[in-house]
């Protein structure tokens, strides 16, 4: 005698296999890997830094830079000058980033004046910069090559005493700044 088998084959649907608590946990493994990976890849191409300079005679409390795959901004607050006062006729103040020894400007100021004016006062009138440059921007202000030289990073500051003549006066301080995590 012939044993029947109590099992009859079923044949297995798409459906069977959406449904199935296996196919399930695995697509949700993968999903979290995936997630994860694209965290991660967000961490690197998100760069957050703040910082302040700090020296003899000048300070800056608040430096902020940030950038992203759509933008980048810096920000940096009134600077307070205490070195020696001088009258000025001409004045010009930057923030820079020395790469191999030259500096690219990210943005400047320059004025001048038909009668004397204070260095402490121009400083602290003239020192906040705020810069915000799109990526959809026709003329992009920070290139990659000073994106990633920003820790060099610096403010320069020219001055002349004399109505028609070179800057006299080039002070030039390194931002401090520190990468937030």
């Amino acid at each position: 005698m012939k044993k029947k088998d109590n099992k009859e084959k079923k044949n297995i649907t798409f459906m069977d296999i959406i449904n199935s608590p296996r196919t399930v946990i695995i697509f949700m493994i993968c999903f979290m890997l995936a997630l994860v990976f694209w965290v991660l890849s967000l961490n690197n191409k998100i760069k957050f830094y703040t910082g302040q300079i700090s020296s003899d005679d000048l300070a800056i409390a608040e430096v902020i830079y940030y950038t992203d795959h759509k933008l980048t901004y810096l920000f940096a607050n009134n600077a307070i000058y205490s070195g020696e006062d001088k009258e000025i006729y001409k004045f010009k103040i930057k923030y820079v980033v020395e790469i191999d020894g030259k500096e690219n400007v990210i943005e400047e100021f320059e004025t001048s004046f038909d009668e004397k004016q204070s260095l402490k006062t121009m400083i602290l009138a003239y020192s906040k910069f705020k810069v915000v440059d799109l990526k959809t921007m026709s003329k992009q202000v920070f290139t990659k090559e000073m994106k990633d030289n920003i820790k060099n990073l610096k403010l320069v500051i020219n001055a002349s005493t004399k109505k028609d003549s070179d800057y006299d006066i080039n002070l030039k301080y390194d931002v401090q700044l520190e990468k937030v995590n």
